[in-house]
Formats: C-alpha cells, structure tokens, sequence
C-alpha cells in the first residue's frame, strides 16, 4: 500500500467468501487484511459508476 492516509472498514462476509480470500491471500502472498484491501481497492476503480451485486442461488 501507498504512503497515503488509510482507515479502517470492517466487512462481514459469509464463509465461502472468507475461504476465497484465504486463499486468494495465500497465492498473492499478501494478508488477508492486504488482499482485501487490493481486490476492493481495484473494484472501486473498475465499477466506480454504478454496481448492482448479483443475486446468487
């Protein structure tokens, strides 16, 4: 990360989810605090116009 000022989000996020980050993580050889901080990051700056999250079965 950047030299810029960072703060602090807590997310919940159901159990499927936290192993795709684990993993995720694991490959990137990055925290899981870090990995999650990129994939939102890179998210926000590709659908920084408007999102719809999409309804799973």
């Amino acid at each position: 990360m950047s030299n810029k000022k960072t703060i602090s989000v807590n997310v919940l996020m159901d159990t499927e989810c936290n192993h795709l980050l684990n993993e995720s993580s694991k490959r990137n050889s990055r925290t899981k605090r870090h990995e999650a901080a990129a994939r939102l990051k890179d998210h926000l700056l590709r659908f920084s116009g408007s999102w719809e999250e999409k309804q799973r079965n």
